[in-house]
């Protein structure tokens, strides 16, 4: 479920830019509830504005307000403003189920932090709203001797125990040999997503070196 679902690259990259479109309409907001795209639910507003709602309103943002939400994003008419123009074109994408990004594999420790650099200059840009660097690692199973320290509740917590013959507490992985296969497993994914449909984020990444400047690229930024 995992490679197949959960890490996806399309779902990863949708992911991705549901994110960058709440991150986008916040900047909208930019602090005021009033400011929110229309229409939207007040509590969404607020949220997006940093502010507090109550446990009730939030739990009323469920998954059929927020992609209503997201549909009448996608219909807005602004041909004026530049950030709502972009905020139409993602929500556009994201429900009518278009390519959302393409990306660019992070092999190796100097792609990752290359990535981890540009996202960072694009801070303050509308760019920022174009492309997305996802790392995610986990283990399969957290084994006793994964763990950095065992004065770490929540680490601690993610280690199962069994009661051995002793009748003392043992790691599981220390009584099961399939278990403690299982805790080697680890899963890594290192990405640069980008908006294949934004000229200035294309061009920004062929001037970096990421993407070549005459090519054609299918999904995964290969040419």
């Amino acid at each position: 479920m995992y490679s197949q679902v959960y890490i996806h690259k399309t779902t990863r990259a949708y992911e991705a830019l549901l994110t960058n479109i709440l991150r986008l309409a916040a900047d909208i907001v930019d602090g005021n509830p009033d400011m929110a795209p229309a229409p939207c639910p007040p509590a969404l507003a607020r949220m997006l504005a940093g502010q507090e709602v109550s446990v009730d309103e939030y739990l009323a943002l469920d998954d059929f307000r927020l992609w209503i939400t997201f549909i009448e994003w996608s219909q807005l008419q602004s041909r004026n403003n530049d950030h709502l123009a972009r905020l139409s074109r993602m929500c556009d994408k994201l429900v009518n189920r278009k390519q959302p990004y393409k990306f660019v594999e992070l092999d190796s420790r100097e792609k990752q932090d290359k990535a981890l650099e540009l996202i960072s200059s694009l801070k303050g840009s509308c760019l920022r709203f174009s492309c997305a660097r996802d790392a995610f690692t986990d283990l399969a199973y957290r084994n006793a001797r994964y763990r950095k320290s065992k004065e770490v509740e929540e680490e601690e917590d993610r280690v199962i125990f069994v009661l051995g013959h002793d009748d003392k507490a043992h790691p599981v992985e220390n009584e099961s040999l399939v278990i403690d296969d299982i805790s080697k497993i680890e899963t890594q994914i290192f990405r640069l997503y980008y908006d294949e449909d934004d000229p200035a984020i294309i061009q920004r990444l062929k001037d970096e070196g990421w993407l070549q400047q005459s090519a054609t690229f299918s999904q995964g930024g290969r040419p």
